[in-house]
């Protein structure tokens, strides 16, 4: 009799076992889900539609993901025409921002912040000043320019040769939010034998999108050998999807020239921006009370 009951136990045991792997696996409950970790991605739909979101979860057939707005959301996997993984830094309000374009430099200054490899952009100053940036690796990258209204002077007998410069800069991302960078400025200037040399060093606190930079360099010249270096103090913060506020300021060899700061507004787009500022000094002001205004815009590529 014991034996019997033994055996039907265990009968019963091994139908229960069998009957479960039979069965469907349960779904799993999509208020229990949970985020694999905070990535952002852009995904666009056929219709047209952008959306920023989390992926919770996917197939081959649904991804399930979750927007600022909608904790879940269904899409199917033939709708989706892209997704691409975006930087944390681009996201606020659960709104995406595309990256700034001009992320490396100021309004004249560079940030320690490097160029990415293969990245570029060329600036225009004053519709004058031409300048080139390029990244070779993703923390080295040469820059350089010339000034285009003294190709075309001339003075007595006497062509202007244009001012020209160099500018090769190594940058490292040596904390999250901590850039250190150096580089050099060679430039030529009109009426110099010798060229113009200054090597400088640069600290970045921030990301990409808001940051401050401490500049110091040392400079030398036929004309002159400063005394004492050169700092800079940079910030740009972006307050809109298409706004920031900058400001550059320099503290030059004050037995040569007064402190010059400046204080202004980059207008941004995906691929190019523009900066509208103005500059100023205790000497600048008896003439230009607010300050010099400046121009300048940057096309990337």
């Amino acid at each position: 009799m014991r034996l019997r009951a033994v055996i039907y136990m265990f009968i019963c045991t091994m139908i229960s076992i069998i009957n479960c792997y039979g069965q469907e696996p349960a779904k799993q409950n999509l208020g229990d889900l949970q985020k694999a970790d905070s990535t952002w991605y852009m995904i666009v739909l056929k219709d047209g539609t952008s959306l920023t979101a989390n992926i919770l979860m996917q197939d081959q057939k649904t991804m399930i993901v979750s927007t600022q707005s909608l904790p879940r959301l269904e899409l199917a996997q033939d709708q989706i025409v892209s997704v691409k993984k975006i930087q944390s830094v681009n996201i606020k309000s659960g709104e995406y921002r595309f990256p700034n374009p001009n992320e490396t430099r100021y309004l004249f200054a560079p940030s320690a912040i490097n160029l990415k490899k293969g990245d570029g952009y060329y600036q225009n100053t004053y519709l004058l000043l031409q300048s080139f940036n390029y990244g070779i690796t993703d923390n080295f990258s040469i820059g350089g320019g010339f000034e285009f209204l003294s190709t075309l002077g001339v003075i007595g007998d006497t062509y202007f040769n244009p001012i020209c410069f160099l500018t090769p800069k190594l940058g490292f991302q040596v904390q999250e939010k901590l850039y250190l960078g150096v580089g050099m400025l060679i430039g030529n200037i009109p009426g110099m034998t010798y060229p113009l040399i200054m090597g400088y060093g640069l600290a970045t606190y921030g990301d990409t999108e808001d940051n401050m930079t401490l500049g110091v360099g040392m400079g030398t010249s036929e004309f002159t050998t400063p005394k004492s270096p050169v700092f800079t103090l940079s910030g740009m913060t972006r307050i809109s999807k298409r706004m920031s506020l900058i400001t550059e300021n320099w503290i030059l060899p004050l037995d040569i020239y007064q402190p010059i700061f400046s204080y202004g507004i980059r207008f941004s787009g995906e691929q190019m921006s523009a900066d509208f500022a103005l500059i100023n000094n205790a000497e600048f002001a008896e003439g230009f009370f607010l300050g010099i205004p400046y121009v300048d815009f940057v096309v990337k590529f």
